[in-house]
């Protein structure tokens, strides 16, 4: 697995009711605790596909926060399916599990351009990635976080 792949920041606000918390990481924030997580299916996700996102080395026995969302892993713009946005406790071990039911959706990232989930060609051309987020609902996730990517189709 190709650690710079699967993680990327997704920094900021996205609305009060969300609690900003659409966050997974990368190493240079080095106070934040960065753990993996894998989409399960990855590939091949269509409408009414429950995603699996599981991650290891989270916090334990703490909230998270979980979202699907749209985002570019060089420059940072995201857009977050806010609606999908639900609570998931980790476990003593420190293993998170978030199920999300996939149906397709769009949203405006955060430079107010339209985004897609399954990508459009122009999402694609922008570099844009579908994911599975998790953050910490204590810090919004600036403490402990992570991204699952999937792809349509």
């Amino acid at each position: 697995m190709n650690r710079a792949s699967k993680l990327v920041v997704v920094g900021g606000v996205i609305t009060a009711a969300t609690l900003g918390i659409v966050a997974a990481a990368t190493p240079a924030l080095a106070a934040r605790a960065i753990f993996v997580s894998n989409a399960s299916p990855n590939s091949g996700v269509k409408n009414g596909t429950v995603i699996t996102d599981t991650g290891t080395g989270a916090f334990k026995s703490t909230a998270y926060l979980c979202v699907q969302l749209v985002v570019n892993p060089t420059s940072q713009v995201y857009a977050a399916k806010l609606l999908s946005t639900k609570t998931v406790t980790s476990n003593t071990l420190g293993k998170v599990v978030c199920k999300q039911t996939f149906n397709g959706w769009q949203a405006k990232d955060t430079k107010g351009i339209v985004r897609h989930c399954p990508l459009t060609s122009t999402d694609k051309n922008a570099g844009f990635v579908c994911g599975v987020a998790l953050g910490d609902k204590a810090s919004k996730g600036s403490k402990s976080a992570s991204l699952a990517v999937f792809s349509t189709g």
